[in-house]
């Protein structure tokens, strides 16, 4: 079963309000257990009922946000159902009533028919019933559950996902061949005229401006599909509509900070492989001068492999806090490094950076068995056309291997996302503490 404990788990949707002049206080009800955030947000998303709280509550804290949402005036449904004993056991201590200072509550409105719990603010009490179609699971998931949702994901959304992708390598192929273009129609100039290695001189200025244009042009569209990517399995992830530009646009704002902590990344990931390295130098010379041979400092190399092996997989989130958190630089590396820190209450294993590795090592046998089924078909194509079509088929092939390394790429990318926030889930009660309303990009 993907969702662990799932028979003592609890849906807490707020399907209504009372009256609209309860809006503020079931707002301010609300806010007591979504510390992340503001009464303002909250008070947006009760306008656009149901909301989902949680999907994976225990049966105590469904009893205590049902009696604390339902004093305040909200319209609660919960799935399964509470046993009545469950609310009844409740005290006021538990629940954590609304402060009333300052507030005016108003005054009990007799109930009318057409009015009165069914009468919910947004959508009808049978509308606001029915779970959207889009929404998946948030809750906590075993290997085969996030392996399942990453499925589910790539399955459903293929082909806009696979858009965010390609997009960068279109854009990456046309500023080549408009570089290629310009080179030859220089190149030409120059051999009617007759000016030959005189005028190639005067190529090399625009040649090497050119290529870093394209250079810088093809890390930039290529940080933009990543973080684009990443939006967009979030909104899915999330239940919620995303479009391809929308994605794109979304990450735009965010897209130096997210290629400057790239590279301060890339920085550490290299000081923990040379710094070992270097170490092991030192002591093989040390070694060799205490000992007689340097060979014994082999006894050192496992501990000193241990400590890139542990320490870059920790680091490896941070495109997904600076994207969906908007955190950047060192803030965005220490935010990584925490949330691969820990262990789970449950086992498959139970170490979140072990569990990393496992999925790592899983993607890596899955891409490589779906870049196989992509370049089987591109070798057969070599090998059986004609040497006169040598030029095309080595095109269809090369777009072939590519449309493989994407779709396989993809679903290593889609399943890390997956990951992210089932660690959150985990670790800070994500769906209770509604950190998706609270990081819900406009999509």
């Amino acid at each position: 079963m993907p969702q662990e404990n799932a028979e003592s788990s609890h849906m807490v949707v707020i399907v209504g309000i009372r009256d609209e002049g309860f809006q503020a206080q079931v707002a301010r009800a609300v806010a007591q257990v979504a510390k992340n955030a503001s009464l303002e947000q909250i008070e947006k998303r009760i306008k656009t009922l149901p909301w989902t709280l949680t999907k994976s509550a225990d049966r105590n804290t469904a009893a205590r946000l049902v009696k604390l949402l339902e004093e305040a005036g909200a319209v609660v449904r919960v799935d399964p159902p509470l046993e009545a004993p469950a609310l009844g056991r409740m005290d006021q201590k538990e629940v954590g009533r609304v402060p009333r200072e300052g507030v005016e509550r108003p005054a009990p409105q007799p109930i009318v028919p057409g009015t009165g719990p069914k009468a919910v603010v947004g959508r009808s009490y049978e509308e606001a019933s029915v779970a959207s179609p889009g929404a998946l699971e948030i809750g906590p998931l075993t290997l085969g559950g996030i392996l399942d949702r990453t499925f589910q994901i790539c399955k459903s959304h293929f082909w806009k996902l696979i858009g965010i992708l390609v997009i960068p390598w279109l854009v990456i192929a046309l500023l080549s061949m408009m570089v290629a273009l310009g080179v030859g129609m220089f190149w030409l100039a120059g051999s009617l005229t007759g000016a030959g290695k005189e005028f190639s001189w005067v190529l090399i200025i625009p040649l090497l401006g050119a290529l870093v244009a394209v250079v810088l042009g093809a890390v930039a569209v290529f940080y933009l599909s990543q973080g684009a990517l990443i939006y967009a399995v979030s909104a899915i992830h999330l239940g919620r509509p995303f479009q391809v530009f929308a994605s794109y646009r979304l990450v735009l704002d965010k897209l130096v900070r997210f290629i400057f902590t790239s590279m301060l990344c890339a920085l550490f990931v290299m000081l923990l492989i040379f710094v070992p390295i270097l170490v092991g130098v030192v002591l093989f010379f040390v070694s060799q001068g205490l000992l007689g041979s340097g060979w014994w400092s082999a006894l050192t190399w496992i501990p000193l492999a241990v400590i890139p092996t542990y320490a870059i997989p920790k680091l490896l989130l941070f495109d997904k806090v600076v994207v969906l958190e908007d955190e950047a630089y060192y803030q965005a590396l220490k935010r990584s490094w925490n949330l691969m820190t820990g262990k789970a209450d449950s086992s498959w294993p139970a170490g979140y950076w072990l569990r990393f590795v496992i999925l790592m090592h899983l993607f890596v046998l899955i891409n490589i068995a779906i870049s196989v089924l992509f370049t089987v078909p591109a070798t057969i194509i070599q090998l059986l056309v004609p040497e006169s079509l040598t030029t095309v088929t080595k095109v269809v092939s090369q777009v072939i291997s590519n449309l493989g390394g994407l779709i396989a790429g993809l679903f290593g990318s889609v399943g890390v996302v997956v990951f992210y926030y089932d660690i959150r889930n985990r670790k800070e009660g994500f769906d209770l503490s509604m950190l998706a309303a609270v990081n819900e990009p406009k999509l």
